[in-house]
């Protein structure tokens, strides 16, 4: 703004700026997620001041973000699908273990209804 003074609040908020000169200036408050507020505070007539000041929450809009992600199992079954000479299906040891599993579970609980 009009002086090259500037802070940082501690946990609760609370500021100190020294050598502000004795006159009327306007003091910028900025918040990552705030809009920006601009006060006028006159010095000339007391070094120190107290304000309370409430920001507004901003808007703050990006770009789409899409996140895709791999099981490197996954990664490493297509990577040999890919190199291949021959065009394969490779299913990676933690899904056939997977599958297995499930398999079990569904015989397992057939079996109970079935003897219900």
């Amino acid at each position: 703004m009009e002086t090259s003074l500037g802070t940082a609040t501690d946990i609760e908020g609370q500021f100190r700026i020294v050598g502000i000169p004795a006159r009327a200036l306007n003091m910028k408050i900025t918040c990552i997620g705030y809009e920006p507020q601009v006060i006028k505070i006159d010095f000339s007539k007391t070094k120190d001041v107290t304000i309370n000041i409430q920001l507004k929450p901003a808007v703050i809009q990006g770009e789409e973000v899409v996140v895709t992600a791999q099981a490197s199992g996954q990664n490493a079954a297509i990577n040999q699908q890919v190199s291949s000479q021959n065009i394969m299906n490779v299913v990676s040891a933690a899904r056939i273990q997977a599958l297995r599993m499930q398999t079990q579970r569904n015989q397992s609980e057939d079996c109970r209804e079935f003897h219900s």
